[in-house]
């Protein structure tokens, strides 16, 4: 069981990349609702996995960066690049 779990792990870990490089596609550019909505849905998504695959930071991140958009907290799209800016360095760090 402990063989499979770790097989788990490491399977969510290697798509660290692949969503960083998703979230990049909203990173520095104006977002219009559908692309905020397309943002929440992903970053949401990846604060459950992460906390659920023993990644606390970059849940914690994600969560912020969800609870942000969703609640329209944000004053300007920098306040979102910020947050997008080390949720994906964290994501890329934590591959290594």
């Amino acid at each position: 069981m402990n063989a499979e779990i770790n097989a788990l792990i490491t399977a969510y870990k290697k798509s660290f990349a692949s969503k960083a490089n998703n979230l990049e596609q909203y990173y520095q550019i104006k977002l219009s609702e559908e692309e905020l909505k397309g943002l929440f849905l992903n970053v949401h998504k990846l604060a459950g996995s992460a906390k659920s695959y023993g990644y606390p930071v970059i849940s914690e991140h994600a969560s912020t960066l969800a609870d942000m958009l969703k609640q329209k907290t944000f004053k300007c799209q920098q306040d979102i690049d910020k947050l997008l800016k080390i949720l994906m360095h964290e994501l890329r760090s934590s591959t290594q």
